[in-house]
């Protein structure tokens, strides 16, 4: 896939549809004219280290970037922090990143430019967090990577993940594969007796009519 500029969103969780409607637009008048009302801040908490974690604090959960680039989900509840994310340890365990020639391409992000900035949409006010990133190799590798992380104070529990790639060479860069939110579960982490498989998967529709499309996960599934 030759490459300028590729950008790809993903919804931590779930994905939503934002349906709009269309009131009819009363003639125009100057002092029917409404005037915009204050908007509340957003109260979700970011603390940024400069060699990592960047950490996004809702009223119901935690998000982490981890140093390594592995983004990282924890439940507030009851006093508990609660999480199945399991990062590998002495090895790569990024969330996000491309193949080319056959060949993985991972990132260091750089925290130290990090920006935290307010984000206003049709999902409410919430927080926005930009982190670029460079290649760890080879060299002359000219891709460059933008992290954006958006969560919203009325959905405490949902991330959303978008992954921007630029091409800032002269030539074309051709994309094999991207991975994007890669995650590695493990059920022990809740229930020490529990084997790592042991967790339900939604799969949606992507199972034949009338087929169950919640399962119960086993050890070869």
């Amino acid at each position: 896939m030759p490459l300028k500029k590729l950008r790809i969103v993903l919804l931590s969780a779930m994905f939503f549809l934002l349906a709009c409607s269309h009131l009819p637009q009363p003639p125009f008048s100057k002092e029917a004219t409404p005037k915009p009302g204050a908007t509340q801040p957003s109260a979700i908490k970011v603390e940024v280290s400069t060699g990592g974690p960047v950490v996004l604090t809702t009223s119901a959960a935690e998000f982490q970037v981890r140093p390594d680039g592995y983004v990282q989900a924890i439940l507030l509840k009851d006093g508990q922090k609660l999480s199945l994310d399991e990062p590998r340890v002495g090895a790569a365990s990024d969330s996000d990143y491309v193949v080319v020639g056959g060949k993985e391409i991972h990132f260091t992000l750089d925290f130290q430019q990090a920006q935290v900035l307010e984000a206003v949409g049709k999902m409410g006010v919430g927080k926005r967090v930009e982190i670029p990133a460079r290649p760890l190799g080879p060299a002359g590798t000219n891709l460059q990577r933008m992290l954006a992380l958006e969560v919203y104070d009325k959905f405490p529990n949902i991330l959303l993940s978008t992954v921007e790639y630029k091409n800032v060479g002269t030539g074309e860069f051709a994309l094999e594969k991207s991975v994007d939110q890669r995650h590695r579960l493990s059920a022990k982490i809740a229930d020490a007796k529990a084997q790592p498989w042991e967790m339900w998967s939604f799969h949606g529709s992507s199972y034949d009519w009338g087929k169950d499309d919640v399962v119960k996960l086993s050890k070869n599934f």
